[in-house]
């Protein structure tokens, strides 16, 4: 489950280094990864059980939840949110 984001803004281009706070992220190899909205990360690290690393992919200005699969396909529904801003 995502709790917290820092830095939880970035701009449409991509490429924030996103760290993702929360609960139970589990370390299966390639497996775990990020979603912005239905946009997958360009790269998703796992850190430890409460964080993991993500790159914001591109996306247009607005907020997309962001969520995290320790399978790779089973996404957590969240209300945590990222902003792209305009650069």
């Amino acid at each position: 489950m995502v709790t917290q984001l820092m830095p939880d803004i970035g701009t449409e281009m991509g490429g924030t280094l996103v760290t993702v706070y929360g609960t139970g992220f589990v370390e299966h190899g390639t497996f775990i990864r990020c979603q912005f909205g239905t946009w997958p990360s360009t790269v998703s690290t796992y850190v430890s059980s409460t964080s993991v690393l993500c790159v914001s992919p591109p996306n247009s200005v607005g907020t997309l939840p962001v969520e995290i699969a320790n399978n790779g396909q089973d996404f957590s529904r969240t209300a945590v949110q990222f902003t792209y801003y305009r650069m």
